[in-house]
């Protein structure tokens, strides 16, 4: 049960005579061995070493034991009788051999020796022991005994265990963590050098993980992730390490392993993860896309083949996912579109690349600017400027979609707060974001945050929802408004896309919308006498009957505009007004606008 050995702490020789405890102390052992105490002071020193909280005990040069106090008696949950004159081995402590190498080091070296013990309590708890080894020497310069003094370290060495736990394994699934995991990856590059052998690198990145957990919450998608980890690990030998990099990405190294072997536990774990997840009620579908490398062919350090294996990887995203790809070298020269978006993704915001536009929303009574719906921009360095469209699917899979959300929502609260209106009223602004990456919990807990401190009304800040974005949340079970109004605070929704896709009655009264944003398709046929103008009026009556007011988008013509103002539709939104404008442009326009009203 040894924990660790240290180096010897050392005693000169020319030492030894000048010790004058040690002598009496021989003395007392002398005096035990004949079961008779000599004088008060041998007395004392027995009711010291019994009355110590540290266990303590003597020894013989053949390691029996010729003393031992209270609290070593109650360490090994043995007598004073039971114990003296056996040795460790008699007594068949799970430290007996460590021990009497220790006792038999002290004896031969005369030195005092010091290691750290691990001791199995009988009730099951494991205690850390300091133990020094002391020499005690007769007249003729002899070892005649060693003291053994064992110090409790037990709640030291948990805190060591603690820290190296925090920085070697991830606290949500319990694996190891990047900084382990390239550990390993070195060690196991070492290994099969010396052993001329070959093994395998694998990563793993959860398809549709991010929709899931849309779904079901934060919380219940960490549950997710953890069940991730377990099933993985299931799969592979105690020999392997799976180890989570950070979001739903995971790695494997696979020893001793070629390629073919490698490719068929790949299949294995494909496989495995396709079968449903059980999380708090919610049956979850997931897949994985897995690329990967093998030491020495793809490559000769770690780098290298951590570098190979995520090409391969996202080579297996842009085919569709739920599939192995296999690094191949042409992989070095081909990076994709996709693979270089989501390289420069992580420099966009910190180097201000993101931006803000504004798209004006007409009031169709008086026409006057009455707010403007937020639209995220990246202004890309080569490629100029791109929608969201361009960019969206690679936010959602690298994890950077509630960062640029937070972005989005701090940079509307900004402008809505800035331009106010002459009656001191903060500017209307509404915001559109992915429907399958919108309202997480992560994410209402942020907006909800920001909002509170500016005053939530005040800001008269709208989050525009899809229809599906709406299923999705009642299917989680989770309502954005009633979270909101924990906090007495009011969500100001919009129901964007409205018209064409199926959407229940009910989820308008749970949801409880401000306004319905009617679909650019119906609105491209509006004032011709068709269909499109007979249900824009019909969605339009039915809105105002449950007091929701209608935004008309993607009106491009005079006839649009003047149908929806005979249907009684109460904005517009659309390239006959203006397209979107960077935030200066907007600022400049609003303020003509307004001007203009005024006079």
């Amino acid at each position: 049960m040894i924990l660790a050995a240290c180096e010897p702490i050392t005693q000169p020789p020319a030492n030894r005579q000048k010790r004058p405890m040690f002598m009496k102390l021989a003395q007392f052992i002398q005096a035990k061995k004949e079961h008779l105490l000599e004088d008060w002071g041998e007395a004392a020193l027995e009711i010291a070493l019994q009355a110590s909280l540290d266990p303590v005990a003597i020894f013989d040069p053949d390691g029996r034991h010729l003393f031992l106090n209270k609290a070593m008696a109650d360490l090994v949950n043995a007598t004073h009788r039971d114990i003296v004159g056996k040795t460790p081995l008699d007594l068949g402590l799970g430290s007996a051999a460590e021990l009497h190498d220790a006792i038999n080091t002290t004896v031969t070296t005369g030195q005092t020796q010091r290691r750290e013990f691990y001791h199995c309590l009988p009730s099951g708890p494991v205690s850390y022991f300091d133990c020094q080894f002391v020499p005690v020497f007769n007249d003729r310069d002899e070892v005649e005994a060693v003291v053994k003094t064992s110090r409790d370290i037990t709640e030291r060495k948990q805190a060591e265990y603690q820290v190296w736990q925090s920085a070697n394994f991830d606290s949500l699934t319990g694996i190891p963590n990047r900084r382990l995991f390239l550990d390993r990856l070195e060690q196991t590059l070492l290994e099969a050098q010396r052993k001329e052998s070959a093994f395998a690198l694998l990563f793993i990145d959860l398809d549709r993980f991010k929709q899931a957990n849309d779904q079901i919450g934060h919380e219940p998608g960490d549950r997710l992730l953890a069940l991730v980890a377990e099933r993985i690990s299931s799969k592979v030998r105690a020999m392997d390490t799976v180890a989570r990099l950070g979001g739903d990405e995971f790695t494997l190294i696979l020893k001793e392993t070629g390629r073919d072997s490698a490719q068929e536990v790949a299949k294995t774990l494909l496989s495995s993860l396709e079968q449903a997840f059980d999380v708090d009620s919610h049956q979850v579908h997931l897949s994985g896309s897995i690329g990967l490398t093998v030491f020495p062919d793809d490559g000769k350090d770690g780098a290298q083949l951590m570098h190979n294996a995520d090409q391969a990887m996202y080579a297996a995203k842009e085919r569709g996912g739920q599939q192995v790809q296999v690094y191949e070298s042409w992989m070095a020269q081909n990076e994709s579109e996709h693979m270089r978006l989501n390289r420069e993704l992580h420099d966009a915001l910190r180097d201000g690349q993101m931006e803000v536009y504004y798209q004006p929303v007409i009031n169709i009574r008086h026409g006057a600017i009455s707010g403007a719906e937020a639209l995220l921009r990246w202004n890309h360095p080569d490629k100029g400027l791109l929608t969201p469209e361009a960019f969206l699917g690679v936010t959602e899979q690298n994890g950077m979609t509630e960062s640029i959300a937070a972005y989005v929502l701090e940079q509307a609260v900004t402008c809505s707060l800035r331009w106010r209106d002459p009656n001191d009223q903060a500017f209307p602004v509404s915001i559109n974001q992915s429907p399958t990456s919108f309202f997480t919990r992560t994410l209402v807990e942020q907006w909800r945050t920001r909002l509170a401190q500016v005053g939530f009304d005040e800001s008269h800040i709208t989050l525009e929802l899809t229809p599906a974005s709406l299923n999705n949340i009642r299917a989680s079970g989770f309502n954005p408004v009633e979270s909101f109004s924990l906090e007495g605070l009011r969500l100001h929704l919009a129901i964007d896309d409205f018209g064409i896709e199926p959407f229940s009655l009910l989820a308008l009264q749970e949801f409880r919308p401000d306004s319905v944003k009617i679909h650019r398709e119906l609105i491209r046929d509006a004032g011709q006498g068709g269909d499109a103008d007979r249900i824009l009026e019909g969605v339009i009556a039915m809105a105002h009957a449950i007091g929701v007011q209608v935004v008309g988008v993607g009106v491009e013509t005079d006839e649009q505009l003047q149908f929806l103002s005979r249907a009684g539709c109460d904005y517009a939104q659309g390239f006959l007004f203006s397209g979107p404008l960077h935030q200066d442009a907007f600022e400049a326009l609003l303020s003509r606008d307004q001007q203009k009203r005024a006079s």
